[in-house]
């Protein structure tokens, strides 16, 4: 199962490399981690694209400042994982190891699943 995890971004660059390193350091490693720039006028762009150059599962977007939810729904376009976390703050460790499980619980009786939490 392929688990994607989307991060906005809006001149989050005191935060953007914590949020990252949240998401790199699972239990259950992220197929993909998209992160969707609205416009920033900081320096996160850039700390994401050096992440970028060591990790080839971070897939930069950078889009026109639109808003949160234009963020999210760039992100699920560009997503492609069966498993997708919003990154809103820091993940636990384990946290998508969790999700993935409940998840295959219910795989065979239900053929959509949402885990929150």
């Amino acid at each position: 199962m392929k688990a994607s995890c989307l991060i906005n971004n809006y001149n989050y660059a005191h935060f953007i490399t914590e949020a990252i390193e949240s998401a790199l350091n699972q239990t259950y490693p992220f197929y993909e981690i998209v992160i969707v720039d609205d416009g920033s006028i900081d320096e996160s762009v850039q700390l994401v694209k050096k992440y970028q150059e060591r990790y080839p599962q971070i897939k930069p977007l950078e889009q026109a400042n639109s808003g949160q939810l234009s963020c999210f729904n760039q992100g699920f376009l560009k997503s492609s994982g069966d498993i997708i976390d919003l990154l809103r703050n820091r993940l636990e460790g384990h946290q998508i190891d969790d999700c993935s499980n409940k998840i295959d619980s219910y795989s065979e009786s239900i053929s959509t699943v949402s885990v929150f939490g």
